[in-house]
């Protein structure tokens, strides 16, 4: 038996704490967002409908509430491949000022 995924808001809060700023995106059925590069760690999870998250050469299939890391830098594609819209969170890792 799979576990119910934890509330969006649970989810974005948490991320909140661990330092990364949250947005939420969707795509209809069959749109993607392709090679986006961000400069910060980034965590994609899913929250509605199926998505396909490509990057580094590997094809992810994330069910709702999974968090799936992508690497500062990383050239990553997020695809609706169900058919109803694909909503998700992201979380960007927050830039910490150095001081010399």
């Amino acid at each position: 038996m799979l576990a119910t995924p934890p509330l969006p808001e649970t989810q974005a809060r948490q991320l909140a704490k661990r330092g990364y700023y949250c947005t939420y995106l969707s795509a209809e059925p069959g749109h993607e967002q392709r090679d986006a590069v961000h400069e910060t760690d980034t965590v994609i999870v899913p929250i509605e409908g199926e998505v396909e998250l490509v990057f580094k050469g590997a094809t992810h299939f994330p069910r709702p509430g999974r968090e799936i890391h992508v690497p500062a830098w990383t050239a990553h594609t997020v695809r609706n491949i169900g058919d109803v819209t694909a909503v998700w969170l992201r979380g960007l890792e927050a830039v910490r000022a150095h001081s010399d």
